[in-house]
């Protein structure tokens, strides 16, 4: 059985695991976060020029403040770059699981 990890998502607390795989476009780290009655929430996003050992972490909008929740929790390392896509600045991070 997988670990579960409490994260707060736009003020509110949930229990979920947090489950990887690739994303089929360039083979790069995706993340999303499953509770017991299904999907929660994507916490990566796909970006050009990232490789199959990075995770772009969505930390803008509804996603504000799970960058670092993912940091404190062990998830992901601090961003080593940042991609802009649009108008965000998207952190590039190594995954710890």
């Amino acid at each position: 059985m997988s670990q579960t990890y409490s994260l707060n998502l736009g003020g509110i607390s949930y229990n979920g695991r947090i489950i990887k795989s690739r994303y089929s476009y360039n083979d790069a780290i995706a993340l999303k976060y499953q509770g017991d009655q299904g999907p929660i929430a994507t916490l990566s996003t796909n970006v050009d020029g990232i490789t199959s050992e990075e995770v772009a972490i969505k930390s803008y909008s509804e996603n504000e403040g799970l960058y670092q929740q993912l940091i404190e929790l062990g998830i992901i390392t601090p961003a080593h770059r940042f991609v802009l896509s649009g108008h965000v600045s998207i952190p590039v991070c190594k995954c710890l699981i």
